[in-house]
C-alpha cells in the first residue's frame, strides 16, 4: 500500500490538474438545447424591428434609399430580387445595405428569406455577409489610381475581385458561404455545404474560390463542413437566421425550409464582428455567383435587441446579459449561462477591438489630412508658378514692345535724315 501511495498522489494530481485546465478554459456562455424551465420570468430585453436595416417588396423605393445593388441584380418592384438568373449575362449578383439610417448594430437577429433552383453543379453558391465595408459598390473605381488609393483606405479591399460568391474575397466581416459546386476535383465533399469566415484583416486574410475555401487565409469558424439538404438548393422557400450578440460574444445560425428552424452552427468563442472603422456600421448583404441557377431574395428582416426602459449604455454590463438568459430561454427556447469573470474577460477584448478601430480611424482621417494638405499644396504651387509665368511673359512683351518702338523710331530718323 505505501508503494502505491506516490503513485495514487499523481493520478489525483494529474485529474485535478485536468478539471482545473478544463473549466478554466470552457466557453464563458454556456448554451443547453432544447432547455425548458417552468415558470421562467419574463425579461425585459425586447425584439425591435429595424426598419433601415430591413428589406421587402415594394422594393424600389427602399432601393434607391438605403441599398447598393451590383453585377446582373435585377429588381422586380413587387415580386423578388434576382441575384442571378439563367438569362443573366453576369456572372454574379449583390445586394448590401448602404449605410444611410440606422446601421449601428450590436445586439441582433437578420433572417434572410430566398430561394435557389437549378444551382447543384451550375452556380458555385452564395454568401451572406455582415460587413464593415461596402465602398467597392458605390464608390468611383474607374481608374487605377482611385482603385489603389480605395484600397489604401479600406484596408486592402479588393473592388474588382466577386469571388466571395459576388463580394471580393477579402471582404472584412463574416462571410456565411453556400456552396453548390465542388471546384476542389480532389474533394470528395458533397453539395450544398455551408462554412463560416470571419475576416479582420483584408491585407492578409481571404476566401480562396478554387479550393471550396480549403485554402482560405480568413478565419473558419466550423470545424467541418456543414452539411445542407439539397431542399435548400431545389426551388423551396428558405430562411436563413444570424443571431449575433456583441455585448456577450454569441453567434448562432439557423435555417428553416419545413416550417421548424434548424440549428447550423453555434459559438461563443469571444467572437467579434468588425464594425467600420469610421461610422460604426455594419452593413448587411447577399450575393450569388455564376449565373445558370436562379438565386432570388424575398426579404431581410433585422430586429435589434435592446433593454426596455434603459439607456443604451446599460448594455454592457453584467446585468444586461443576465437579461439576456431570461429573454434568450423564452425567445428561442435555449438556456445560455453566462459568467461574470468570463463576461468582464470579454469586456476587455471587446474593448481591445475598439480601441483598435479607434486607431486605424485616426491614422485613416491623418491620412486624408495629409493628402488634402498636399494636393492643396500642389495646387498653391501650380498657381504661383502660373502666375510667375504670365508675369514673365507680360515683361517679356513689354520688352519686345520697346525694342519694337525703338526701331521704328530709329529707322525713321534714318529714313526722314
Amino acid at each position: 500500500m505505501k508503494q502505491n501511495a506516490p503513485r495514487t498522489k499523481l493520478l489525483i494530481a494529474i485529474v485535478i490538474s485536468f478539471l482545473f485546465i478544463y473549466f478554466h478554459q470552457s466557453p464563458h456562455v454556456i448554451v443547453h438545447d432544447n432547455a425548458y424551465q417552468e415558470n421562467v420570468d419574463s425579461s425585459s430585453i425586447i425584439k425591435q424591428y429595424n426598419d433601415d436595416a430591413s428589406l421587402s417588396n415594394p422594393f424600389l423605393d427602399k432601393i434607391n434609399k438605403r441599398w447598393y445593388v451590383d453585377g446582373g441584380t435585377k429588381i422586380r418592384n413587387t415580386g423578388s430580387i434576382k441575384l442571378t438568373d439563367p438569362n443573366s449575362i453576369n456572372e454574379y449578383g449583390v445586394i448590401l445595405s448602404n449605410g444611410i439610417g440606422d446601421n449601428i448594430i450590436n445586439d441582433f437577429e437578420i433572417i434572410f428569406n430566398f430561394k435557389v433552383s437549378d444551382f447543384k453543379n451550375n452556380n458555385e453558391g452564395l454568401a451572406f455577409v455582415i460587413s464593415s465595408e461596402n465602398g467597392f459598390i458605390w464608390k468611383d473605381l474607374h481608374g487605377s489610381f482611385a482603385t489603389k488609393q480605395y484600397e489604401i483606405q479600406s484596408g486592402g479591399v479588393l473592388a474588382s475581385d466577386h469571388s466571395l460568391m459576388g463580394f471580393p474575397r477579402n471582404l472584412p466581416g463574416l462571410a456565411i458561404i453556400i456552396d453548390t459546386l465542388v471546384s476542389d476535383s480532389n474533394s470528395r465533399m458533397l453539395v450544398p455545404f455551408m462554412d463560416l469566415y470571419l475576416n479582420s484583416d483584408p491585407k492578409t486574410q481571404y476566401y480562396d474560390l478554387g479550393t471550396d475555401g480549403i485554402r482560405s487565409t480568413s478565419k473558419r469558424l466550423n470545424e467541418d463542413h456543414i452539411k445542407l439538404d439539397e431542399q435548400i438548393i431545389n426551388g423551396e422557400f428558405i430562411k436563413l437566421r444570424i443571431i449575433y450578440m456583441e455585448s456577450i460574444s454569441f453567434l448562432k445560425i439557423d435555417a428553416r425550409h419545413n416550417g421548424a428552424w434548424r440549428e447550423l452552427f453555434r459559438s461563443n468563442d469571444n467572437l467579434y464582428l468588425p464594425k467600420n472603422k469610421g461610422t460604426d456600421q455594419r452593413y448587411i448583404g447577399m450575393g450569388a455567383l455564376s449565373g445558370r441557377g436562379t438565386a432570388e431574395l424575398f426579404s431581410i428582416e433585422t430586429n435589434e435587441f435592446h433593454w426596455q426602459n434603459h439607456d443604451e449604455s446599460m448594455e454592457e454590463t453584467y446585468a444586461y446579459a443576465k437579461e439576456l438568459e431570461k429573454f434568450f430561454l423564452n425567445e428561442y427556447e435555449q438556456y445560455i449561462s453566462i459568467e461574470k469573470d468570463n463576461f468582464d474577460e470579454w469586456r476587455i477584448i471587446k474593448s481591445q477591438h475598439h480601441s483598435q478601430r479607434d486607431k486605424i480611424s485616426g491614422h485613416h482621417i491623418y491620412f486624408k489630412f495629409f493628402w488634402r494638405w498636399f494636393f492643396g499644396v500642389v495646387i498653391l504651387l501650380l498657381l504661383y508658378l502660373i502666375s510667375l509665368y504670365i508675369r514673365v511673359t507680360k515683361r517679356h512683351l513689354r520688352r519686345l514692345n520697346r525694342k519694337k518702338e525703338k526701331l521704328v523710331i530709329y529707322y525713321q530718323h534714318e529714313f526722314f535724315s
